[in-house]
């Protein structure tokens, strides 16, 4: 798919252009990161199962 949209449709990639699609697939997860970052501590527990317990 990122190929697809550097290359566009009908096009070859070149060796020069493939620096493009390793950095259009870096910044994708990258931009992720912000909605990470307003996670609780117990966020997931229904999914994961795993309960914080307290320090004795």
């Amino acid at each position: 798919m990122a190929r697809g949209l550097i290359a566009g449709e009908g096009h070859v990639l070149t060796p020069e252009r493939f620096h493009q699609v390793f950095l259009l697939t870096a910044i994708i997860p990258l931009l992720s990161i912000p909605g990470f970052l307003y996670l609780r501590a117990e966020d997931g527990v229904q999914v994961s199962g795993h309960v914080r317990g307290s320090r004795k």
